[in-house]
């Protein structure tokens, strides 16, 4: 899993969001989706950790979200049990997706799937059906 990826997680009704994530050699994670940056629920980019047991992989991350103040108001916590393919440059698997308020009581939970590979000097970012 070490290096740098591009994802596609994909809801239930078919929404999709776009998001880059790097896994470092001591377990660490960092990420940014597309909704990082919006200005109506600002968000800072995801740090966590990540195991992977052969082609199994389990990631846990973590962001603070501001209102539309910009003052610090949610945490976000993002699960993700997922498996690698033979090549080692492809994973899929399911996601989780709850949205806290700073006391943690949980305001919103979602879950999806996951589609990423691995970010290579030649691979394009499409993904297929």
């Amino acid at each position: 899993m070490q290096g740098s990826w591009f994802g596609e997680l994909t809801a239930p009704d078919g929404r999709t969001s776009r998001g880059l994530a790097t896994f470092t050699s001591n377990g660490g994670l960092v990420t940014t989706n597309q909704g990082d940056t919006l200005a109506s629920r600002p968000q800072g980019s995801g740090h966590g950790v990540w195991i992977q047991n052969g082609l199994h992989v389990d990631t846990r991350l973590l962001k603070f979200v501001g209102n539309e103040q910009g003052v610090l108001a949610f945490i976000v916590e993002e699960v993700v049990s997922a498996e690698l393919d033979e090549t080692g440059d492809v994973f899929t698997g399911n996601a989780s997706y709850k949205l806290s308020d700073m006391s943690g009581n949980v305001i919103e939970e979602r879950s999806g799937t996951i589609n990423a590979r691995r970010i290579t000097m030649t691979a394009d970012l499409t993904f297929s059906a």
